[in-house]
């Protein structure tokens, strides 16, 4: 392919890498919130587990956040 022949394969892997970011920490937190929604659902406690999924979903993101920005230092620490 032409990008790998010009050196810029790295920079197309750095933006779907990093632009996938927000869209994992959208999802972290959209089924957390669902998944509370339906237990709220089933037991009748609306809104504290959908609240608390949320939470909980957000704080999953953030985690997963943090992993790939670790993981992106030590990759730049090697070069």
């Amino acid at each position: 392919m032409k990008y790998e022949e010009d050196g810029n394969k790295g920079s197309w892997q750095g933006m779907v890498e990093y632009g996938s970011i927000g869209v994992e920490l959208a999802a972290s937190v959209f089924i957390g919130a669902f998944i509370g929604y339906r237990i709220d659902l089933y037991l009748h406690t609306e809104p504290y587990f959908m609240v608390s999924g949320l939470m909980l979903g957000a704080a999953a993101g953030f985690y997963s956040l943090y992993n790939i920005a670790v993981k992106a230092e030590r990759r730049s620490k090697d070069k």
